[in-house]
């Protein structure tokens, strides 16, 4: 990933680390038996491999729903060209109809289900039968689904393992609860650590602090399908406002972990604001313009992070087709 104002990308030695606070080395290894899994991923993968090979099914998956967005996160395909990072539309899934009680968490023959024979998804891919167990976060809000689909029918025998299909995703979401409150812990050690990156004139991240931080956080976003926000802010040429004052009055709306940086040798800002959805991200932007009603003239724009693209379209998209490939996140 890169900086603001420079065309290069970031270097091994700034992500390797990252990566590997983040993401245990064991993640490419077997866990020997009765040891606890290092990391959610691999305890994902390997449900997900002993329900294929328990119940069948041509496709296991654990997602995340994100407003609108069905992100899968971790996937045991056998048939349907599914990978982790593929996005659906969550209004058109099973799923979505599962989580409201439209339809059961398990429908052997899923066309017998109104709600599943009306979805959208059913006309996109072949779906005989149907398993959704609802993922939960720390507020018992939902997260996501373990969910399986198969082109066939299966027996009516399934619904009789419900009870322990629903208990292996309680105990998903209690390794994801986990992991998401470690990763939190470490999204805000970070912040500290980059804290001391500032640009000496504006008082903003600086390209190193920037790198460090946007480079963490979108390897946060592919693992756990989190939203962000972006946030540009242009000082227009012909005003001469201090960017040290800009950055100060905007950084005042911010949170602990959201961050500004300058666009190097640009009087112009770039701010992350992690795990802030469309709506979140709204309510920002307006907080951001009410801080620079002292400053008038500066344009200030919003953009979500798209899973399918990452941060680095986002910037892109911010700072105009005439920047484009010269300040990768």
């Amino acid at each position: 990933m890169a900086v603001p104002g420079t065309q290069r990308t970031v270097p091994a030695t700034i992500l390797a680390p990252i990566y590997s606070r983040m993401v245990s080395h064991f993640d490419n290894q077997i866990m020997p038996a009765h040891k606890p899994y290092p990391t959610f991923a691999l305890a994902a993968a390997d449900v997900l491999k002993y329900l294929h090979n328990r119940y069948g099914f041509g496709l296991w998956m654990v997602t995340r729903t994100e407003e609108n967005d069905w992100i899968v996160l971790h996937a045991e395909d056998h048939g349907y060209g599914v990978k982790p990072g593929a996005v659906f539309r969550w209004a058109d899934s099973f799923c979505s109809q599962m989580v409201i009680g439209r339809g059961p968490c398990i429908a052997p023959r899923s066309d017998d289900v109104p709600a599943y024979a009306a979805a959208p998804i059913g006309s996109q891919v072949q779906i005989g039968a149907y398993v959704g167990i609802p993922l939960k976060d720390a507020d018992g809000e939902l997260f996501g689904t373990l969910c399986a689909i198969d082109p066939l029918p299966q027996s009516d025998e399934l619904i009789k393992e419900q009870h322990a299909i629903e208990l292996i995703g309680r105990l998903l979401s209690t390794c994801l609860v986990a992991e998401l409150k470690s990763s939190a812990e470490a999204r805000s050690d970070l912040r500290l650590d980059v804290s001391r990156l500032v640009d000496r004139e504006s008082g903003a991240l600086s390209q190193a602090g920037w790198e460090q931080y946007a480079a963490a956080e979108e390897i946060r976003c592919q693992k756990f399908g989190h939203p962000a926000t972006l946030l540009s802010l242009k000082v227009p040429s012909d005003q001469e406002w201090p960017l040290r004052e800009v950055v100060s009055a905007v950084s005042k709306v911010l949170t602990a972990d959201e961050v500004i940086a300058r666009v190097e040798g640009k009087s112009e800002l770039l701010a992350l604001l992690p795990e802030s959805d469309s709506g979140a991200g709204k309510l920002a932007l307006a907080k951001v313009e009410e801080a620079l009603k002292a400053f008038p003239g500066i344009v200030v724009k919003a953009v979500s992070r798209d899973p399918r693209r990452g941060i680095q379209a986002a910037v892109e998209e911010l700072l105009g087709s005439e920047n484009q490939g010269e300040r990768p996140v």
